[in-house]
């Protein structure tokens, strides 16, 4: 959906075509809000991946590298050698780190943490490798946006939860009564999310076995070598 739109929308819902007395970079920012908490968040707090995206990440030596500077939640790392193929790290329990820290190993990396805002790899790894960080990242700040960028609403639930939260907000700042838009707004708003909670619970969920796996013990921090 256009912001273009959205505003001429909610504008319309709110009888204030027209009406000046809210500024159009107020209206934006109108948007921007009801986006990004009632649209992008419930569908990206289910846990699906529709906004998912990808970071490349490059060691330098110590262990840790900064995490992407707009992740909301991580889905998973991977190790990417020189020919591009991809290697999953396994994420490591809060009372599996002493194991492992201050571990350093000559090849690659096996486990992640996150903590704040720095992704721990262990063992440390070799300065210049690349890893790839797979998260689904923060709701954009759309209030810049022209008329003619989409927003992306994903389903018509979350079209009409944002241009009736955009015209409630609207008459908000106006000082008149929105119960009906806000009411209305809630109406779509609890649709979208049961759309995304259904698409989430259709989605695969089963326990990934690796070869590397099959009948052997646990990981020894000591050698970095699998030992029964």
């Amino acid at each position: 959906m256009e912001m273009g739109d959205v505003l001429s929308r909610a504008q319309a819902l709110a009888d204030k075509v027209g009406d000046d007395h809210i500024s159009s970079a107020m209206w934006r920012e109108f948007v921007s809000m009801v986006y990004g908490a009632d649209v992008f968040a419930v569908v990206a707090g289910t846990g699906g991946r529709h906004f998912e995206t990808k970071s490349t990440l490059t060691t330098s030596g110590v262990a840790y590298v900064s995490e992407p500077s707009n992740l909301l939640s991580l889905v998973g790392v991977d190790y990417v050698d020189a020919a591009g193929k991809h290697y999953p790290l396994e994420p490591l329990e809060a009372q599996e780190e002493a194991f492992y820290v201050s571990s350093t190993s000559s090849g690659r990396a096996f486990f992640y943490t996150l903590v704040d805002d720095r992704l721990y790899l262990y063992p440390t790894p070799p300065t210049a490798q690349t890893y790839e960080a797979q998260y689904i990242p923060q709701s954009p700040d759309v209030s810049g946006y022209a008329d003619d960028t989409c927003l992306d609403v994903v389903t018509p639930d979350g079209e009409l939860c944002l241009v009736w939260g955009v015209a409630a907000y609207g008459l908000v700042r106006a000082k008149q009564d929105a119960s009906f838009h806000f009411e209305r707004h809630a109406f779509h708003r609890q649709k979208h999310l049961e759309w995304a909670a259904e698409r989430t619970i259709t989605e695969g969920h089963r326990r990934i076995v690796k070869l590397e796996d099959l009948g052997r013990g646990r990981f020894d921090p000591a050698d970095w070598r699998w030992s029964r």
